[in-house]
């Protein structure tokens, strides 16, 4: 009897050790869309730290990513949003919301029901993400828990910026914080056109 309670103890312990070690929830490349966005990123990433989850194409829902997401330390999230006045025609989305499969969107307003307590950085990385209001979007993830957000200025869900998202996240795996792990993803890429490195932003105390 002993033994099996000590082993269920054990497992429970186990289970409890991987929640509070979940790194990356990865989303890519929802669909359907009218405009598809690389996939390899997503998976990349979710394979530098253990215990991470990369969901890509129909499997990238708004659900999974309201129950599961909550748990990890890193979010990324390569999706399209819509910070336009009047909402995306061009991709059936209204104003200030992020795409998630199965045409789902999420009003990042409602941001700070997610409980992000445990989120130390949420990277959100499509086409001009922070834009304008960008003070506004970083509000409304620190509202919502997270310690620190990445945003792009302008469309950078291309192969280079892929790379210096990796990138990004090995220097963190690395023991870098992640003002130090972004600046050293950019240097890499320094040799580039400057539209390639400079739109990734850095907001919050990481």
């Amino acid at each position: 009897m002993s033994g099996a309670l000590l082993l269920l103890w054990g497992s429970g312990a186990l289970w409890l050790l991987m929640q509070r070690n979940a790194y990356v929830f990865a989303v890519g490349n929802p669909l359907p869309s009218s405009v598809n966005l690389p996939e390899v990123t997503a998976r990349e990433i979710s394979r530098i730290f253990p215990n991470s989850k990369a969901y890509i194409g129909s499997q990238a829902t708004l659900n999974r990513f309201k129950s599961q997401g909550p748990r990890y330390r890193f979010l990324h999230l390569e999706t399209h949003g819509c910070f336009q006045p009047g909402g995306c025609p061009n991709l059936g989305m209204e104003e200030n919301t992020l795409l998630f499969a199965n045409n789902q969107t999420f009003p990042i307003a409602e941001a700070a029901l997610l409980g992000l307590q445990k989120t130390e950085l949420i990277s959100i990385i499509i086409p001009q993400t922070a834009g304008p209001e960008i003070s506004g979007f970083a509000y409304l993830w620190e509202r919502a828990g997270a310690k620190g957000a990445i945003a792009s200025l302008w469309p950078s869900a291309d192969r280079q910026s892929g790379e210096m998202a990796i990138a990004f996240y090995q220097h963190l795996k690395q023991g870098m914080s992640a003002s130090q792990a972004l600046q050293q993803a950019k240097l890499s890429e320094v040799d580039r056109h400057p539209a390639y490195w400079s739109p990734l932003i850095l907001m919050g105390s990481n």
